[in-house]
């Protein structure tokens, strides 16, 4: 259910987060080989994932990326949200249209009582326990 963008952005965090040092920036090249992803898509994660503030980023010779924080304290809502991921989106359970409730559909409030458990379990997992169980 998660997308590819979200799953490579869960792998850079981690791949950040393993570093010797999380104080020091690792370099895009090291982060794409690490990480396994390829360049040009880890920069566009890197990006938005560096707009949503879950990292830091610096350019030059000794820039790259780096974490803003731990892990630990970083939910798989943060990152579904800063991708833009169509799993936290409003989106109908019949349809790709938004469901709400002035234009509902047949199914709504059953599938907003399901959608607000799934927004729950995604904002109280973390990247750092998501992280570890698609090892």
């Amino acid at each position: 259910m998660i997308g590819l963008t979200t799953k490579y952005a869960i792998r850079i965090l981690r791949t950040l987060s393993s570093t010797n040092e999380s104080s020091e920036f690792m370099n895009t090249e090291e982060l794409a080989a690490r990480a396994n992803i390829p360049k040009p898509y880890l920069s566009k994660v890197v990006m938005r994932l560096a707009a949503a503030e879950l990292i830091e980023t610096r350019r030059g010779k000794s820039g790259g990326a780096r974490l803003s924080r731990e892990l630990g304290s970083l939910s798989l809502y943060e990152v579904c949200t800063a991708l833009g991921d169509p799993i936290v989106n409003e989106t109908c359970f019949l349809s790709q249209k938004n469901c709400s409730s002035s234009k509902h559909c047949a199914f709504h409030s059953d599938w907003q009582k399901a959608r607000i458990a799934f927004h729950k379990f995604l904002k109280t997992c973390t990247v750092e326990v998501a992280g570890e169980r698609l090892s």
